[in-house]
């Protein structure tokens, strides 16, 4: 298509052989070479040029270009910034699974193996941990009652004593 509008030869040539990709590719080609694209500035959304860059990346330290509100430079950078930031979170949350998971099988085994009682040394001799619970109920007289997980017990200031399932329904 020329200036005027009209079809030049060789975009007949194309229609006149009714190819519909080679003519939609042509007709793109006309249409994008007659537009000037003019970017959209919308007030909920900025973006930044090349020249003028918003900010560095929190991972990198490169420039970050597109929108202002954008802190990575690329998804890679975004991954590995989440990764290394909550390591902290992934390693407590590791290790309390893991202490209440053997304070569970400590407190389980005493349950097949009948003790009903034993004292906070040997337990913790034992690998467990009485500050990691699942439930609590305070008592009377200074007695406190523990949950982990379905495994309810009493504890004073010297031992775990009434090892016991929890029953879910009364």
């Amino acid at each position: 298509m020329n200036s005027e509008g009209q079809i030049h030869k060789t975009d007949k040539r194309h229609i006149k052989r009714k190819n519909p990709h080679r003519i939609a590719g042509r007709l793109l080609e006309i249409i994008c070479s007659m537009m000037t694209f003019v970017p959209v500035s919308r007030t909920y959304m900025a973006y930044d040029s090349p020249e003028h860059p918003g900010q560095l990346c929190l991972n990198c330290g490169k420039p970050v270009y597109g929108r202002t509100d954008k802190k990575f430079c690329s998804p890679e950078c975004k991954n590995g910034w989440h990764y290394f930031h909550e390591a902290d979170y992934r390693k407590c949350k590791y290790w309390a699974q893991t202490a209440l998971g053997r304070n569970h099988k400590i407190l389980k085994s005493m349950i097949e193996n009948g003790v009903d009682k034993l004292s906070l040394v040997e337990l913790q001799m034992r690998g467990f941990t009485p500050r990691l619970v699942t439930g609590h109920i305070s008592g009377d007289a200074g007695i406190q009652q523990y949950a982990c997980y379905n495994i309810m017990y009493k504890e004073n200031d010297t031992e775990i004593f009434d090892v016991h399932p929890a029953h879910l329904y009364k």
